[in-house]
């Protein structure tokens, strides 16, 4: 859902609705594109959350075969955060917009791979 909903807030232009850490003069979103770039940064921050309770419940454990993936899916989610405030502050250049795609597509690949491999 959060790639999704990012693809919609980039092709709608909505990339600049808000700043990096909130809309306008409010924390509050004013307005259908503000709401919708609030929903994708609530949705990416429970994403990180997740990953973060996941890994601290593999790490309990001594020798988790998904140990290696939860420290590949915590570096990757640092780097997607850094790469979307980078994105807003380089005013959505194409490039940054490219490699935020980029790292949430790995960050989805990562989460899948893991899922498939924990059902084993």
């Amino acid at each position: 859902m959060t790639i999704g909903l990012g693809a919609y807030i980039k092709h709608q232009h909505y990339g600049l609705a808000c700043g990096w850490l909130g809309c306008n003069d409010s924390v509050l979103p004013a307005s259908l594109p503000e709401l919708l770039q609030t929903s994708h940064r609530a949705l990416a921050f429970i994403v990180t959350g997740y990953i973060i309770f996941l890994a601290v419940q593999i790490f309990k454990e001594h020798n988790h075969p998904l140990k290696n993936r939860i420290m590949v899916a915590l570096v990757v989610v640092i780097l997607q955060v850094i790469a979307g405030i980078a994105t807003i502050l380089s005013f959505v250049l194409l490039s940054m917009a490219v490699l935020h795609l980029a790292i949430g597509t790995i960050l989805f690949a990562i989460i899948i791979e893991g899922r498939i491999m924990s059902t084993r």
